[in-house]
């Protein structure tokens, strides 16, 4: 007689990937890797400890997965600030979708990657290699723009290319630890208008507060 077949056996996944990532994220964001339980993921995921394991791995290996999500974000952001057509205003979008991002919600909760990973990088090394590349990302993705900008002559004679592109980054990490220490969207707007023009030698353009 044949056995009956589990009914459980290749029963299709019920969550939604994407979305039970998300859900991680915004948790890991706001509390961090020590801060954020296997229960409280538990239940903004909608997945048991057992399914979460099987999707994702442990906890370490979920933040991670979190915090490459919000790199390609960042990614698609610096995509766009590449095809800028003038630096300046470029920098300037870039930077005030930052801020957007940032402040977004209730509470604002900065940069994951800035605001939670530089803790934790100190006693995980894949999370401090996780960092390292990040940071390394931006800075080639505002160095590349910036070559640009030096062939289209829209760079002051005597400016370092590297080192502007460390500069905006340090920009950059400025506002997530603003932001989330609750300074307001419109003051760090006109600091990033200020910065900018400090950055490329000019006077800050005019723009909507």
């Amino acid at each position: 007689m044949a056995q009956k077949t589990s009914s459980r056996r290749g029963r299709p996944r019920t969550h939604d990937p994407e979305a039970a990532l998300v859900a991680a994220a915004g948790l890991f964001w706001s509390r961090g890797l020590t801060g954020t339980s296997l229960d409280d993921l538990s239940v903004a995921m909608g997945m048991n400890r057992p399914s979460i394991y099987l999707a994702f791995g442990d906890k370490e290996a979920l933040y991670r997965k979190a915090l490459d999500h919000f790199r390609q974000h960042l990614g698609a952001g610096l995509a766009r600030l590449e095809r800028s057509p003038g630096l300046e205003a470029g920098l300037l979008a870039f930077f005030n979708q930052a801020i957007r991002i940032y402040v977004d919600g209730e509470q604002a909760k900065g940069c994951m990657v800035m605001c939670t990973a530089p803790a934790v990088a100190l006693t995980h090394p894949e999370v401090r290699e996780d960092l390292a590349g990040i940071i390394r990302d931006i800075d080639a993705a505002f160095l590349r723009r910036i070559e640009r900008a030096g062939q289209e002559s829209e760079l002051l004679p005597g400016i370092s290319p590297k080192g502007l592109a460390m500069t905006l980054q340090a920009i950059l990490h400025s506002l997530a630890l603003r932001s989330r220490s609750g300074e307001q969207a419109r003051t760090l707007r006109r600091f990033v208008r200020e910065a900018v023009a400090l950055c490329l030698g000019r006077a800050p353009l005019r723009l909507n507060p």
